[in-house]
């Protein structure tokens, strides 16, 4: 009984570290000269050692914070990375909120690459997980909702589909108005700010900018917030 009272006090330890290393970089920026990039070598040592198994939970968890935290912190490379290392989600912790959460960024990193890369593998990898968050919606899953504005904006940029996907980014600006998630509303906020500034519509993109730095603000993400306020500096010295 004692055993397994600390097996599963250790797992779920375990399973906490890697959330716990997610708020310490958006608050902080993490170490290293990628300061906010998650690696499993960041997590304390003598916690993770303590496991006497390999636990398929901690990597799951560790997947997902270090995808999320590249896409928030807009390095697409490194989360291509991840994907291509990352366990499947869906098959190991079937029907848990995490699988759409780990979906979305998924969708959302690979609709980045097949942009800038032109590759169909990326291009591929996205329609699935758009397909996949479109199932869940249709089947009344509440945790996809307030994702899809985005993810079809961003299909309809991938697409190459612009008069669309400008019609769906201002949906996103309505949709992050309001709700919960700030974290979805702050990064949805800023991929429309991404696409009206590549757009060249320096006015519109400073706005969302603007609104994006103060959901994560709000959220807690403080390294985040403030490289916002640098690029929002920037872009209003350049445009007066």
């Amino acid at each position: 009984h004692n055993f397994f009272r600390f097996r599963a006090t250790t797992s779920s330890r375990l399973g906490f570290l890697p959330f716990l290393q997610l708020v310490k970089c958006l608050q902080h920026g993490g170490k290293g000269p990628q300061a906010s990039l998650l690696i499993g070598s960041e997590m304390d040592a003598e916690e993770m050692n303590a496991a006497a198994v390999k636990s398929p939970m901690v990597d799951c968890s560790l997947a997902l914070c270090k995808l999320e935290l590249a896409c928030i912190f807009g390095d697409y490379v490194h989360a291509g990375e991840i994907l291509l290392e990352a366990p499947d989600i869906l098959k190991v912790r079937p029907g848990h909120f995490s699988g759409c959460r780990f979906t979305f960024y998924k969708f959302l990193a690979s609709a980045e690459l097949a942009q800038k890369t032109k590759s169909s593998v990326w291009s591929k990898r996205a329609e699935v997980s758009r397909k996949q968050i479109q199932d869940w919606i249709k089947d009344g899953n509440v945790n996809c909702d307030h994702l899809w504005p985005l993810v079809q904006a961003e299909h309809a940029l991938m697409k190459g589909k612009k008069s669309s996907a400008i019609k769906y980014f201002n949906h996103v600006c309505e949709a992050a108005e309001s709700g919960p998630f700030l974290q979805d509303r702050a990064i949805s906020m800023e991929r429309t700010a991404d696409f009206f500034h590549n757009e060249g519509n320096t006015i519109l993109a400073v706005s969302c900018y603007t609104k994006s730095r103060d959901l994560f603000e709000e959220w807690g993400a403080s390294a985040k917030q403030k490289r916002l306020s640098h690029k929002i500096l920037i872009l209003n010295r350049l445009s007066s």
